[in-house]
């Protein structure tokens, strides 16, 4: 997601919403059409950077807001392993009383980041997630992309 403190408490309240209204169905038919509409830009530049840019993005954004990430890479494949996630941290210890994240808040990693990977020639893998902002993903290069 984009490293905009602000917005998290909004993402928990818009993500609360279209599921209320329109089930988990329609929240992923959301994150879908934010990964094409809004990502759409950085599935181009990893696909054109390679594993250097997938690898170079995610500290980049998670350590401007204070969160805390280990990324390991290789020319086929990139791990990353959120140990402390911003969304969580500015959610729970900067709480304005309306923004605590559901159970499924996470998911929108795997189904936004999974479009991304999809758009850059990637598969994209979530390794582990928990509702305390502690995440793994590996994205790794499509064997066709790879020739």
């Amino acid at each position: 997601m984009a490293a905009i403190r602000e917005w998290y408490g909004g993402y928990s309240i818009i993500y609360r919403w279209f599921e209320d209204n329109f089930g988990e169905e329609g929240l992923m038919e959301y994150w879908h059409y934010i990964a094409k509409e809004v990502y759409a830009p950085l599935a181009e530049k990893f696909r054109l950077g390679g594993t250097a840019a997938i690898a170079a993005y995610f500290p980049e954004i998670i350590v401007e807001d204070e969160g805390r990430v280990c990324v390991t890479a290789d020319k086929d494949s990139v791990t990353v392993e959120i140990l402390d996630c911003p969304d969580y941290i500015w959610q729970t210890h900067y709480d304005q009383g309306y923004s605590m994240p559901r159970d499924n808040y996470y998911k929108s990693y795997e189904v936004i980041y999974g479009d991304v990977a999809e758009m850059a020639g990637y598969d994209f893998e979530m390794l582990k997630y928990d509702t305390q902002g502690r995440l793994k993903f590996r994205f790794t290069r499509k064997q066709e992309a790879a020739k």
